[in-house]
């Protein structure tokens, strides 16, 4: 494998080259300190000493804002400032390209086609798969953001598929949706027309909790059950059914499914330790023949144990600080600079935001608002997959916000990877909170609704 480009820190890059002129404004404006800077501008020192510390572009609010304080041209420095978001993309995208996958998901979950990034599990893998082999059922469930999804896609899936014990069970994967019955009878009608023989099946059914979180019909909920069900109380069955849900669904669906000779097996999925925690974060980066610094590992498992929905929110830690990489080193400066766990998904999201024109930002507004409720102070509930092309002035936004890994796009639709985006952005927390209990309204944009 060839050395990779360097990442957006190069010092004769876009973001360095931009800051650096922010530091020459400074100096030509008698070199006030931070804290003046703050005081006349209504911002918070330490937004203006980051905005300068070369390793990101800052946001164009706080950008304009800096500018203003020390007195300079805003017009022009707005012109500046997209001018090397601009170029900074470009990179970005051209050192991706270079350089291949990223050894880190972001917000979303590990697929069966990333298993060879997917470590730190595997005793979790081989209990599951272990269980199996005794039970018809089997549950899964732990707190959201502890990797269930990544542990049934990455992790069981790939195993199932290469078993070489008998019976070789073929698995189909799937999440619930608003025809979940439907839709499990044309995977397993698939699967025999693929199969001219008889076949075990492993049905995975990640998020099985959507099933009564997102309005699915009682009708459909009740055939569903009654198929999986099915599938398992035959006497000399060889089928399994597994399913994956947060903590507070564990006992309801275990009831549901319950009632097979072999009764329900149960697996909780707890926050990873520290040693798994260092498997899985240096592993992937040798996969990607790189090497991540020491402090970097030691930083991220010191802080995950007190932080909600880690282990989302530290991948996407990592995949900034990938993107800031020293050659081949993943480094503890590259992972600060991007907001460490507790900052780096608010100081994504902050910089797409800031270089959204106003109605783009009132598109984004309106389409989150349909993506996920907040209910209570904590709770989150994704809504699912919304479609894309409600107005244009959306498509930069979400277009923005997928390339930023906060979104999910597929053909004509987008949705929310994680909850992690809700309860680590202050913003978006603050547009569900102001929208509980009613309904988004249509914000006034240019151009018409379609």
């Amino acid at each position: 494998m060839g050395r990779p480009e360097r990442g957006l820190d190069a010092a004769d890059g876009p973001v360095e080259r931009f800051v650096g002129e922010l530091r020459d404004l400074r100096r030509s404006a008698g070199n006030p300190s931070y804290r003046e800077l703050a005081r006349r501008a209504h911002y918070a020192p330490t937004t203006f000493s980051s905005a300068v510390s070369g390793y990101r572009l800052p946001t164009l609010d706080v950008t304009l804002a800096f500018v203003s304080a020390c007195e300079g041209d805003v017009v022009g420095w707005e012109e500046r400032w997209r001018q090397a978001d601009s170029q900074a993309r470009a990179g970005a995208k051209r050192s991706t390209e270079s350089v291949g996958r990223a050894p880190y998901r972001g917000l979303g979950s590990y697929q069966p086609h990333h298993a060879e990034w997917y470590y730190g599990r595997e005793h979790l893998v081989n209990r599951l798969t272990a269980m199996l082999g005794v039970r018809r059922v089997a549950v899964v469930s732990g707190p959201s953001g502890t990797g269930k999804s990544s542990l049934l896609r990455a992790g069981l899936i790939p195993r199932l598929s290469a078993a070489r014990a008998r019976p070789a069970w073929q698995p189909i994967l799937m999440t619930p949706g608003r025809q979940p019955a439907a839709d499990l009878a044309r995977r397993m009608g698939d699967v025999a027309a693929r199969t001219p023989h008889k076949v075990a099946l492993a049905v995975v059914v990640d998020q099985f909790d959507e099933l009564f979180s997102r309005g699915v019909p009682e009708a459909e909920q009740a055939e569903f059950l009654s198929t999986l069900r099915a599938l398992v109380r035959e006497p000399h069955s060889q089928h399994r059914v597994v399913v994956g849900v947060r903590a507070e669904y564990s006992e309801r669906t275990a009831d549901l499914l319950s009632g097979t000779a072999s009764g329900v097996g149960r697996l909780t999925v707890e926050q990873m330790t520290g040693p798994e925690l260092r498997e899985s974060i240096v592993r992937a980066a040798r996969q990607a023949g790189l090497a991540v610094e020491r402090a970097l590992v030691a930083r991220i498992a010191a802080s995950a144990p007190s932080t909600s929905h880690a282990l989302p929110r530290i991948s996407h830690a990592l995949l900034e600080a990938w993107r800031r990489r020293r050659g081949v080193i993943v480094t503890l400066g590259g992972y600060e600079a991007a907001g460490g766990i507790s900052g780096a998904v608010e100081q994504t999201a902050e910089s797409v935001y800031g270089a959204l024109t106003a109605s783009e930002r009132k598109a984004l507004r309106w389409t989150l608002q349909r993506l996920a409720r907040l209910d209570g102070t904590s709770s989150v509930t994704l809504l699912g997959r919304v479609p894309a092309g409600v107005y244009p002035e959306a498509a930069t936004a979400i277009g923005r916000m997928a390339l930023a890994g906060l979104l999910t796009t597929r053909p004509g639709t987008v949705e929310i990877p994680h909850a992690a985006l809700v309860t680590a952005w202050p913003r978006l927390r603050a547009w569900l909170s102001e929208e509980a209990g009613s309904q988004p309204r249509i914000p006034h944009l240019s151009g018409s609704y379609r």
